[in-house]
């Protein structure tokens, strides 16, 4: 923007905000490096940042230690002369060029699958931009060449839309977070700006201060802004959050209650029914799918009995390969990049196969090196797509879900085993007590056969015999009478005893 005014004004103001400008936005550079590879931002290095680039900003305006003189503007530079810290200036924009695209490209090395591809376009987005601002601005002004200063506006655009490519294609970023963020440092630039404009405006029409104060009030201008721009930072960043972040969800303790789900729950069709509904409230998802493999099959506990489902091979072979969390659009999008022939076929293929179930991303659960669940989200019920934050959340859900199912199933199992071995015993009981009624029955038998003997060996009348062979069968097998007759000679007839 401050180029673009040197096109259309020919005031010392912009040259001078270009240069001051330039070395802010260097600062946050460095800055927004530090938290794209760290993913977390130090205050004493954010301190020793904002410092020496709000120095050089303040010694940009005034003063003149970086511009000591200026004759002609011209667009995105200007005829005259540089002052005693242009060299420290140049110093600080070149290295600190060359320190983000060595950085960013040593990252791209470190890191693989979607994080290399989203840093990649940075970086060479970061070098484009690195050169056009470099050579032109500083090292050809240097040799006495000018009036290529407006190339580094070339830069800026191509490492804007490189960026942007990345965020769009590899959610380097969430939208949402970029809106806030780039509405918070706009207000912060525009507020910064405006104290500068009124430092200048009251040293140089009200005070009409010399050289040496106007020195004095930059030092000054940069402690107070160095001083205050960490609360001023704080504000304008709870202002934007409050505006655009007024239902955010966060994950933080939507993982701990979905964790204490897990870690309680036993029952495997209540655990994945909890797990479901816990995920569509908290996570705001319109549906959540959970297939869980039982017997070399897959079932889905959504409604009241298990519903069969039936997974080709060749998709189960892909989501085990791939191992993580499978975003259905950066799949389209690789499809999309790829050249015809057999692989592009094949992943053709599998995305018909989760758009028929309408997942926009497919989770699955791996344990021991074998599937043994799928999670597909649908939509979520706000329309968006699903940020790299809620990735890494449902990265963590699985694996703690591949072991809560894990342990669901080996409770069932001991349950079945349980059971089994209850019938088991209770089959062996009956058959233990059968035998011992019929080992009494056999023992009384014997008792009673040895009773009749003792009886009959006491007596030699037959008379007398038969009578307590008789009575000895009543008494002693429990029968109310009974009579005991013999086979005639003729063998015809019988003839009652007793």
């Amino acid at each position: 923007f401050v180029n673009l005014m040197t096109a259309f004004y020919d005031a010392q103001i912009w040259v001078r905000l270009q240069y001051a400008f330039g070395a802010l936005l260097l600062g946050s550079g460095l800055e927004w490096l530090f938290y794209l590879v760290e993913r977390k931002s130090n205050k004493v290095r954010f301190f020793l940042i904002y410092s020496v680039s709000l120095f050089f900003t303040f010694s940009s305006i005034f003063g003149g230690l970086i511009i000591r003189k200026i004759n002609v503007v011209h667009f995105g530079s200007f005829e005259g002369e540089f002052g005693i810290l242009f060299s420290f200036y140049t110093l600080f924009i070149g290295s600190s060029l060359i320190f983000i695209v060595s950085k960013l490209f040593y990252e791209v090395h470190r890191s693989e699958g979607i994080r290399r591809l989203q840093l990649l376009y940075v970086s060479v987005g970061a070098t484009i931009f690195a050169i056009l601002a470099i050579f032109p601005s500083f090292v050809l002004p240097i040799l006495g060449v000018e009036g290529f200063s407006q190339l580094d506006i070339i830069g800026s655009f191509i490492y804007i839309c490189l960026v942007t490519y990345s965020i769009v294609k590899y959610r380097l970023m969430d939208i949402r977070l970029i809106i806030s963020k780039s509405i918070f440092y706009f207000l912060m630039i525009a507020l910064v700006s405006s104290f500068f404009v009124f430092t200048t405006f009251l040293t140089t029409d009200v005070l009409n201060v010399s050289k040496g104060g106007n020195i004095g009030f930059s030092l000054l201008a940069s402690f107070i802004i160095v001083v205050f721009i960490d609360p001023l930072k704080k504000l304008l960043s709870r202002v934007t959050d409050d505006v655009f972040f007024k239902s955010k969800i966060e994950y933080d303790k939507v993982l701990e209650r979905i964790s204490r789900i897990l870690a309680e729950e036993i029952d495997l069709e209540q655990l994945l029914s909890k797990i479901k509904k816990g995920l569509e409230s908290e996570v705001k998802i319109k549906t959540v799918d959970i297939w869980v493999k039982m017997n070399d099959r897959f079932y889905s506990f959504k409604d009241s009995a298990p519903t069969e489902g039936k997974f080709e091979l060749k998709f189960l072979t892909y989501l085990q390969k791939e191992g993580g969390v499978i975003v259905t659009e950066e799949l389209k999008h690789q499809i999309y990049d790829l050249p015809e022939g057999a692989v592009r076929t094949s992943l053709e293929e599998l995305g018909v196969i989760i758009d028929q179930y309408h997942w926009e991303m497919v989770i699955p659960i791996i344990s021991k090196g074998e599937i043994t669940a799928i999670v597909g989200l649908h939509h979520k019920l706000s329309g968006d797509i699903y940020s790299g934050e809620e990735i890494n959340f449902f990265g963590i859900v699985a694996a703690q879900l591949a072991v809560a199912i894990e342990k669901s199933k080996l409770y069932e199992e001991v349950g079945r085993f349980n059971e089994e071995l209850k019938g088991k015993v209770e089959r062996a009981t009956e058959r233990l007590r059968q035998t011992n009624v019929d080992l009494e029955a056999r023992n009384k038998f014997l008792t009673t056969t040895q009773n009749i003997s003792n009886l009959i060996s006491r007596s030699l009348d037959i008379n007398h015999i038969i009578q307590i062979i008789a009575d000895s069968i009543a008494s002693e097998l429990g029968y109310i009478g009974g009579i005991l007759s013999f086979v005639g000679h003729d063998g015809k007839y019988l003839y009652p005893a007793a």
